[in-house]
């Protein structure tokens, strides 16, 4: 009786064993997929960062090459504001002899781009009409 009772006494501490085990892969599982999961996100945020430093690099360089504006009343220059559909005012003059990149060139510090290539379209029409 003894003997049988040792034996299941054995047998019961071998599946817990066993249980814990499996709880334990199940465990190491579980952390090396969050580690990935980590890993992956880490290396997304990461590129995403990049990006958005290459992108302000180009404008930072496309600004240097924007002409400075004209004084104020200064002859052969106009003054433009742009009202975007927020509300803000863009004011920026520029020179008659200026080109049309210089145009493009402001758009792209603006989150609007999209609503001021539409102006600056509607405006060179305007002056090429003159």
């Amino acid at each position: 009786m003894r003997q049988i009772q040792e034996e299941e006494f054995k047998e019961v501490e071998r599946k817990i064993l066993e249980q814990q085990l499996k709880e334990t892969e199940d465990e190491r599982a579980r952390k090396e997929q969050f580690e990935k999961e980590e890993a992956t996100r880490r290396e997304k945020e990461e590129e995403e960062k990049r990006k958005e430093e290459q992108k302000a690099m180009i404008r930072k360089l496309k600004l240097d090459n924007l002409p400075e504006e004209p004084v104020e009343g200064e002859n052969d220059s106009i003054s433009i504001i742009f009202r975007l559909p927020t509300g803000e005012r863009i004011e920026r003059r520029f020179r008659t002899s200026d080109k049309a990149q210089v145009f493009e060139k402001l758009t792209l510090f603006n989150k609007h781009r999209f609503f001021m290539i539409i102006l600056i379209q509607r405006i060179l029409l305007l002056i090429v009409q003159r």
